[in-house]
């Protein structure tokens, strides 16, 4: 045979996989494939017929099929679609002044009422819009409504020092028992300011035994206006302050739903009196139900979302166009998904997501030892640098890092993997391709801890850290399992979202 003919035989089957794949793009692009109805989860098939008369197929999975293979080993799987939740009750406090709370319908939401005998002094509104305490008795609570359909909820307010009384305080109220008798033999968790002991205080009442949780000490300047939340996250307990959780706990002894509310003065506390020109006032008050982030892993790996849960709409390209739904839009500032299951010491695990940003800050996926708020270890970090690029990073001893050679805040939906096993190392994935690695990574920092999505602690000494640890953009389709992911397995994940 000559040489011709043999090179013509060598480049035949060359040709006829070309036509193939072709044939195969063209048929998928044209829509002409069975079963790919938009909005269903079923990956489906092309198939054509090559040159030499043999079937050649290619499957194209849509984004949650992509991830079918590896749930057994899947810690989540997060498609991060989940509407925002409306707020349940938001009170800007206008009405009359003088007039009492009790009655008062809010912006949103249901009546205040005053929580059976917690008081004979009333809490009324002042000339500018707010609320404070009237009269010269030591105690009042009252309750919002309606009742939250879940007990993990948000109330949050601000509180405005017109001037320091002694023992003035103001308080916000969750998981308030409305069948408690009085408020002294009540059921409920408060957070609160207690100027007597110029400090933010975490209390749980029980049948009216006080309990103190904790505490953070902060002193409120005349004329200033703070804003605070009272978190309830299953038996994570929360005070946040500006935004910044001061006290956190773990406490299991009230799990009700009950109500949301406010409080002022101290149960049993010093009898004091206030006025529109003096003592602690109440304004924007709301109640805001915690979402869920959606598990589809087949093991109930809920997540939830924490502060302000906004949603992009679906971009045409390239997250995900065979999936139709939102995506996740974190305000920057306050808002991240945790999975609040302890995870013991993982030290082989993948984790992966679609995002978009235009701006250089946050941790996309990170892991720490508190579900919420500030960690005090924390590692296996994926951020945002404040260069745009990102760097994946581990501290067993000193911290380790890998990083992308180029910026990612081109506001253009990409997907990024992390792998990481002692054996292995450190590996990054960027749109499919790996892009960084280094194999003398042996373990990962030693401590039990949380998987958050959208933000998390990036301690001291790490590099080229951003002005803050929350990512600004969008998040879809993000998942962590205890196996590592195969460069191949990584390539399908991104190109079912191309």
């Amino acid at each position: 045979m000559s040489g011709r003919h043999l090179a013509r035989r060598a480049a035949a089957p060359r040709l006829r996989a070309l036509a193939a794949v072709l044939a195969v793009a063209l048929v998928a692009g044209l829509g002409l494939v069975t079963g790919s109805t938009e909005g269903t989860s079923a990956a489906f098939t092309a198939s054509v017929r090559n040159t030499g008369d043999r079937l050649q197929t290619a499957t194209y999975f849509r984004c949650p099929d992509a991830w079918a293979p590896q749930r057994d080993g899947a810690v989540f799987q997060w498609p991060l679609d989940e509407k925002a939740i409306a707020q349940l009750v938001r009170d800007t406090f206008s009405d009359t002044a003088g007039a009492p709370l009790s009655g008062h319908t809010g912006d949103t939401g249901g009546t205040w009422l005053r929580h059976n005998s917690s008081g004979s002094t009333e809490v009324v509104f002042t000339g500018a819009g707010r609320v404070r305490k009237s009269g010269s008795t030591s105690f009042v609570l009252y309750r919002s409504e309606p009742a939250s359909s879940s007990p993990n909820y948000t109330v949050s307010a601000d509180v405005f020092v017109r001037s320091t009384v002694a023992a003035d305080t103001v308080g916000l109220v969750g998981r308030l028992n409305t069948g408690s008798a009085t408020s002294t033999t009540g059921t409920y968790y408060t957070a609160r300011y207690e100027q007597a002991d110029k400090r933010w205080a975490l209390w749980s009442v029980v049948d009216g035994g006080q309990t103190l949780l904790g505490t953070s000490p902060a002193t409120l300047a005349d004329g200033s206006t703070t804003r605070f939340s009272l978190d309830l996250v299953g038996s994570t307990i929360r005070v946040l302050v500006g935004g910044a959780q001061v006290i956190a706990v773990t406490d299991t002894s009230i799990t009700e739903t009950g109500r949301a509310g406010l409080a002022v003065g101290t149960p049993g506390g010093s009898v004091y009196a206030t006025s529109d020109t003096t003592g602690l006032q109440l304004d924007a008050f709301v109640v805001q139900p915690t979402q869920r982030a959606t598990d589809v892993s087949g093991h109930g790996a809920t997540g939830a979302y924490v502060g302000s849960q906004g949603t992009l709409a679906r971009p045409p390209l390239p997250s995900c166009p065979r999936d139709p739904g939102a995506a996740y839009d974190p305000d920057g500032s306050t808002s991240y998904v945790t999975y609040p299951t302890k995870q013991s010491d993982p030290q082989t695990f993948s984790m992966e997501t679609w995002f978009r940003t235009t701006r250089p800050q946050g941790v996309v996926i990170g892991f720490g030892d508190s579900a919420t708020g500030t960690s005090t270890q924390a590692d296996r970090l994926l951020y945002v640098s404040a260069e745009g690029r990102l760097i994946y990073g581990q501290r067993p001893r000193n911290v380790q890092t890998i990083r992308t050679t180029t910026s990612v805040t081109d506001g253009a939906w990409h997907h990024v993997a992390v792998t990481y096993t002692p054996k292995g190392g450190m590996t990054m994935y960027l749109d499919g391709r790996r892009v960084a690695y280094d194999a003398t990574v042996q373990s990962a920092m030693n401590y039990d801890g949380y998987w958050r999505v959208g933000a998390g602690t990036i301690p001291s000494g790490w590099p080229v850290t951003p002005d803050s640890p929350y990512f600004v953009g969008g998040l879809r389709y993000a998942a962590v399992y205890s196996v590592v992911l195969t460069e191949e397995q990584v390539r399908q994940h991104w190109e079912a979202g191309r």
